[in-house]
């Protein structure tokens, strides 16, 4: 299954000199709180892409990890621990 990521990006127009307006806006990935601001939609889409890949990086060496500390606790029959209690 492909990693999923959940944004949340609240927009508003401000007032910017000679009474024009402009759009601004924070994204921040929910599960780690990383903000951004940005000003331009292509910001947007950068500071998305970059947030994802931050935590695709993240994820991917939690599993790494994870996959280490299985392998560590097999002992010399192959079998896990958790085998072991179960028999």
């Amino acid at each position: 299954m492909q990693p999923s990521h959940l944004f949340t990006v609240r927009l508003w127009r401000a007032r910017v000199g000679g009474g024009r307006e402009e759009w601004r806006g924070v994204v921040q990935h929910v599960l780690t709180r990383e903000t951004f601001t940005f000003r331009t939609w292509n910001d947007l889409i950068v500071r998305l892409v970059m947030l994802a890949i931050s935590q695709n990086k993240a994820d991917a060496q939690i599993h790494q990890s994870k996959a280490e500390s299985d392998t560590s606790v097999m002992n010399a029959s192959g079998a896990t621990e958790q085998d072991n209690v179960d028999e």
